[in-house]
């Protein structure tokens, strides 16, 4: 089913599969900030003790 639909889409035209991948690396990116930035602040919070 996801392999026919991802053909379809890729067959009629590139855009939808490139706004797939865009969506997914930016919620990759977004999620690697957030736990950067969670990391970053429990580091700080430890250091400060």
């Amino acid at each position: 089913m996801g392999a026919d639909e991802y053909r379809a889409a890729s067959v009629v035209t590139s855009v939808p599969t490139m706004n797939e991948w865009g969506l997914v690396f930016f919620a990759v990116l977004a999620g690697c900030v957030a736990l950067m930035r969670l990391r970053g602040v429990w580091d700080n919070g430890f250091s400060q003790r």
